[in-house]
């Protein structure tokens, strides 16, 4: 095909016109739900979304968010910087009585650990009072015990749900009858991956052709990362620099950096990879996690940084993480995960002008550029933590770097990039719309062809914004009307999801609140025999 400039212009129009913004509406129900559904963790731990499908608002054709990543902090620790005095005023969710633990710097740059200081009591008037504990610097204790007590199935399973709305159209399957469930632990995070069965399994399981989109949108829903966590309300000394550093382009503004560090940060129990070998420091050992600084961080990108990062995500997983195995010392997966990926993003948001960032520019040129520039850091082996100055996050590579460094630059090429997209992105993207629009692609010998074929996708695209839009909606209604039927006779599992419900959207609560009232009503009636 002739004309790369035309090329690059088809695929930044394709990004733009099929990329749809929400602000991160499914964060927001989700987060809701989860707590809903999950009283068990509800009673110890603050939970909140992270990750990339808390970051992201755009929603592409091609699916960018993997599993769902929970944190939650348990609500009986607290910890802060050693030196600090302890706080006499915490929030609502922390329990009358909370033990508090200094954060002791480490000799690993991002790593710490937890000292026991004191144990804050409530008191009548709403504030901590402090009694201290006994406790030197060599009896340094992780309070990775007090976190323990939720084991992995009961953490779970509590939102192993399968409606009661689904089963109804689906000849009372079960959820066990069409996936299979499994749970491991990775790092810190415990991951339950659902697996569905195939399309012609599940019609042989009595459901119904239009009803199976609904069954895999369902329970992909359900995929989970949950990492237990140590709440630090104060930002952490060791990103001290962060805040003040000087920023030429006003990005992150000031509002933005304020609420990021009046936020503070959280820990994960998590040890660095050159002390795994180390028992204690395996049992020790604390990483500070920025999750919801990123959050707020990714939320005030624009449209198109969004989507530069949602491309680098797509082309590295297809064509870099996708062959990296573990078990291949060669390669190691430090060197390419999505965070370098997150950093680079957050490094190049601050030091490039937004006109850098137009909408006008070729994306496949912007993805180039910052391709070069992880190549670049894989070949110094240097990727400096974006919170932390004196973090480097490829401290531990190994000489597979050059392997890297290769297909990055590989990937970087312009040409080589442009054409990957047509034929990697849009080509699939077509796939998903009917036989007379993505036919149009088996065809492709001009851009002229290429850029009718796009069009059409897009005029699909659009045409079908309110369906989607309404699936969203109906599988909102129906996951909460689920949770309704199914613990309806739980007075304290009804009382938490109205609660979080009128913080989430009054409309919806007002349905519900609806619900509760017809319900019991009919059980009134049941009750006297009328």
């Amino acid at each position: 095909m002739e004309n790369e400039d035309t090329l690059h212009r088809c695929v930044t129009e394709f990004m733009l016109d099929t990329c749809r913004y929400t602000k991160a509406s499914d964060c927001a129900l989700f987060d809701c739900l989860f707590r809903c559904t999950s009283v068990s963790l509800v009673d110890d731990y603050e939970l909140f979304c992270s990750g990339s499908f808390a970051e992201f608002y755009v929603k592409p054709m091609l699916r960018c968010v993997g599993d769902i990543d929970i944190m939650a902090s348990f609500k009986g620790c607290l910890a802060i910087p050693a030196g600090h005095t302890p706080p006499i005023e915490l929030p609502a969710h922390f329990e009358h009585s909370v033990t508090l633990y200094e954060v002791i710097d480490s000799h690993q740059p991002g790593y710490v650990y937890l000292k026991p200081s004191c144990i804050l009591r409530k008191t009548v008037n709403g504030r901590y009072e402090s009694s201290h504990l006994t406790t030197t610097t060599e009896n340094i204790r992780a309070p990775r015990y007090l976190l323990r007590h939720t084991d992995k199935r009961e953490t779970l399973d509590a939102i192993n749900l399968f409606p009661k709305v689904m089963k109804m159209n689906t000849q009372n399957s079960t959820l066990h009858d069409i996936a299979s469930l499994a749970t491991h632990a990775h790092g810190p995070a415990i991951q339950r991956q659902i697996e569905c069965k195939s399309a012609q399994e599940l019609a042989h399981c009595g459901i119904p052709q239009h009803f199976i989109p609904y069954v895999y949108k369902y329970i992909s829903f359900f995929n989970l990362d949950l990492v237990k966590c140590v709440r630090c309300p104060l930002w952490p000394p060791q990103a001290a620099d962060w805040p003040s550093r000087l920023r030429y382009h006003g990005w992150p503004n000031q509002t933005t950096i304020d609420k990021i560090v009046n936020n503070g940060c959280d820990l994960v129990g998590a040890v660095h990879t050159r002390c795994r070998q180390d028992e204690w420091m395996n049992n020790h050992h604390w990483r500070l996690s920025f999750s919801r600084a990123e959050v707020t961080l990714l939320n005030s990108w624009t449209p198109v940084q969004q989507i530069v990062y949602h491309m680098l995500r797509f082309v590295l997983k297809r064509e870099v993480l996708s062959k990296t195995d573990d078990s291949d010392h060669g390669l190691p997966t430090l060197t390419i995960s999505n965070y370098h990926i997150k950093t680079l993003m957050l490094w190049e948001c601050e030091q490039k002008p937004q006109s850098w960032w137009s909408a006008k520019s070729s994306l496949i040129k912007l993805c180039s550029s910052l391709l070069h520039k992880r190549s670049d850091w894989v070949d110094d082996k240097h990727c400096q933590n974006y919170f932390i100055s004196n973090c480097n996050l490829l401290d531990c590579v190994d000489d597979a770097s050059p392997r890297i460094c290769y297909d990055l630059r590989r990937l970087a090429d312009l040409s080589f990039l442009l054409r990957w997209f047509i034929q990697n992105y849009i080509h699939e993207s077509a796939q998903c719309c009917p036989d007379n629009v993505s036919s149009l692609f088996l065809d492709i010998c001009s851009s002229e062809k290429l850029k009718r074929a796009i069009h059409s996708v897009v005029d699909w695209k659009l045409s079908t914004l309110s369906e989607e839009i309404y699936d969203e909606y109906s599988m909102s209604e129906m996951m909460i009307v689920t949770d309704f039927l199914k613990f309806r006779a739980n007075t304290t599992r009804i009382q938490i999801l109205m609660k979080e419900l009128q913080h989430f959207d009054l409309r919806i609560y007002n349905y519900v609140s609806t619900m509760c009232t017809y319900s019991r009503y009919s059980s009134t009636v049941q009750t006297r025999g009328v």
